[in-house]
């Protein structure tokens, strides 16, 4: 069952480490909007503290939200966008209108 909870943690909530850091210390959120799934949630627990990543899809609408622990940064992908969002520790609320 770890592939489907990795896909869980990575696929679907978009929780993963970036390349070339350690014990989580940089962060990527790229959460995947596939299918008819409507809603995704996950907590992972790193060296650092809570990272968490939930997300809700409402008619064109998309709503996502984070927790990046202290003393650590992220790279946060919306659906649509270009590039990521850089941001340090703390909460983040998104609302992105989907194509």
């Amino acid at each position: 069952l770890g592939h489907i909870m990795e896909w869980f943690y990575e696929g679907l909530a978009g929780i993963s480490q970036a390349e070339n850091s350690v014990g989580y210390k940089n962060i990527v959120i790229r959460p995947q909007v596939v299918g008819d799934i409507t809603y995704a949630a996950a907590t992972y627990q790193s060296p650092y503290g809570a990272i968490s990543s939930s997300w809700k899809k409402t008619g064109n609408s998309f709503e996502l939200k984070v927790t990046i622990p202290a003393n650590t940064s992220a790279q946060i992908y919306l659906p649509g966008s270009i590039g990521p969002v850089m941001v340090g520790s703390g909460n983040y609320n998104y609302h992105v209108t989907l194509k």
